[in-house]
């Protein structure tokens, strides 16, 4: 997600939700080195406009904070305001000194407990941009420094940010850590709900900020809405006034558990089990799947039938056991479900029509657990983000009960009917390849300008399998394999090859190369061995 570069962060919430916006979610910033003549301007404006003043903001003497890209709170360095522009523009002298990639307002008044500071960890889903979905979890990480915050010692004696002043988990490894219950505790219901309320509001804005950036990474991977999904850490700092200021969007939260203190290793593993078995439940991955395994197990069942027709029809016709094999798998190659079936099972499994889609939003919002719901919080007013028209038919329908929508069953809900879609399946592609063998003429046909050598036919289902990237190749090639082992190659390839796959596959491949049928994927090792199968064979020998 675009939020998650410490750069780009500021600039998408600026770019979608205007400055006012932006700089009430996120403290005052400037990108580097991009925007140093606008941190230059901006600290000069501020020196002329109030001299010698003094206050939390728009103070010359207030404190800014450097960032680098580095992760863990590396790189990081406090300067007054009338200083910062100069700093952030020197040119860092040792190579392992990184380069300043963001300038930001430093909130000097946090919210304390018993003196120390302390950031929040919260966790937001997002499945799906048409409409737009995202959810917040209740659970989360109160984090504390492990030294007592001094707002006169904000920098070490080497140049350093002291330490009461981080609250990263990686700079106070093993410090105090609470689940947001106790935060609460401490704060009280009425100041901890409104210090939450702006925490969600926020989280909206930041995934509605990022909805253009989001269309467009889909739009550059040809994925559709609902394909795919992601996870992202938010990291808070509260500050005395109860605002919750957005510090960081981590595109791979650490679900990492490990604290010396057993109890609250404990606690933490409480908080991210707890978040990530409601997120399985919420992207439905118990069923979710389901019509896709429907769909292989009709096209399985589809090719099976197919082979037993035409090894059944060549036996009819007196065919020889390794044309029937051949002829068997001819008519497997061509054998799929309908294309009818196909769709449906396509949209149970992603949905794409206005009532499919509102499906699967209804059963992520039966099934979210303790995720909160942020598509009411969404700023559909905005014209700088690119809602949907579904994104404000989903606002119309959180206004009434989910139980109210009216909607087809649910998208995950196939495996009642797969066992019937499945049988359809098999018996239209059977009875597909079937017309498709009368067409072709039957496998029994071998006489004629248009009969098949073996390995042409082999050519025809193996590479055909090959390179359309059938689902189900690798047991149709085996069952391929268990009717042409019954011929004299058995011996010579079981002396050659040992792997069932590999044997199956390369069996497919000899009949080919025997018959002159260029073969596409076959090494010059591999054509080796199967010369040397050929020569046993023609030897009658099975020594090496």
């Amino acid at each position: 997600m675009c939020t998650c570069a410490q750069r780009r962060l500021p600039a998408t919430l600026k770019e979608a939700l205007g400055e006012a916006l932006a700089w009430d979610i996120v403290p005052h910033s400037f990108s580097l080195p991009e925007e140093l003549q606008l941190l230059a301007a901006h600290a000069a404006a501020i020196r002329e406009r109030l001299p010698g003043s003094s206050g939390p903001r728009g103070n010359p003497t207030e404190l800014w904070i450097l960032k680098t890209a580095q992760h863990l709170g590396k790189g990081l360095k406090l300067v007054p305001l009338d200083t910062v522009a100069l700093e952030a523009g020197r040119t860092r002298r040792r190579p392992t000194q990184k380069p300043y990639v963001l300038a930001q307002r430093y909130v000097d008044r946090p919210l304390l407990v018993e003196g120390r500071k302390f950031g929040i960890r919260v966790w937001v889903a997002v499945t799906g941009f048409n409409p737009l979905r995202a959810y917040l979890h209740a659970n989360g990480l109160v984090l504390f420094s492990t030294h007592g915050y001094d707002s006169k010692t904000w920098r070490t004696e080497a140049g350093e940010v002291a330490l009461g002043h981080v609250t990263n988990y990686a700079q106070n490894m093993d410090g105090r850590v609470w689940d947001l219950r106790q935060l609460e505790e401490h704060m009280g219901a009425e100041a901890y709900g409104k210090m939450w309320s702006k925490v969600q509001r926020n989280s909206a804005l930041v995934i509605a900020a990022a909805l253009q950036h989001i269309k467009a990474d889909h739009e550059a991977m040809k994925a559709q809405s609902g394909m795919t999904c992601e996870l992202v850490g938010l990291d808070y700092l509260i500050d005395a006034d109860l605002h919750p200021w957005l510090l960081e969007v981590n595109g791979t939260p650490s679900l990492q558990v490990e604290h010396e203190d057993a109890q609250v290793e404990q606690l933490i593993h409480e908080q991210k089990f707890g978040m990530v078995q409601d997120l399985m439940t919420l992207l439905g991955i118990r069923d979710r799947f389901k019509p896709r395994y429907a769909a292989l197990r009709a096209a399985a069942k589809a090719k099976q039938q197919a082979i037993s027709a035409a090894v059944a029809a060549a036996a009819a016709a007196g065919s020889d056991t390794l044309a029937a094999a051949m002829a068997s798998a001819s008519a497997a190659a061509a054998a799929k479900p309908s294309a009818t079936l196909t769709r449906k099972f396509r949209e149970q499994m992603q949905p794409t029509s206005d009532a499919g889609v509102m499906a699967r939003v209804a059963a992520e919002l039966t099934n979210r657990g303790r995720f909160e719901p942020l598509m009411p919080l969404m700023p559909l007013e905005l014209a700088t983000v690119p809602w949907d028209p579904r994104d404000h038919e989903l606002r119309r329908l959180m206004d009434t009960p989910v139980s109210s929508w009216s909607l087809p069953s649910s998208p995950f809900g196939a495996g009642a009917s797969s066992a019937n879609g499945e049988a359809e399946g098999a018996e239209e592609a059977a009875a597909d390849a079937g017309k498709g063998r009368q067409s072709r003429g039957g496998p029994g046909e071998a006489d004629g300008d248009d009969a098949m050598c073996e390995g042409k036919a082999a050519a025809d289902a193996y590479v055909g399998l090959r390179q359309s990237g059938d689902d189900d190749m690798g047991s149709l090639v085996l069952a391929i394999a268990s009717e042409l082992l019954r011929t004299e190659l058995q011996p010579a390839f079981r002396a050659s090859f040992t792997d069932p796959f590999e044997v199956s596959n390369k069996l497919c491949e000899t009949v080919m190369l025997r018959d002159g049928c260029d073969v596409c994927c076959t090494s010059e090792q591999d054509r080796e061995r199967i010369e040397r199968v050929n020569q046993i064979v023609s030897s009658g020998s099975m020594s090496p």
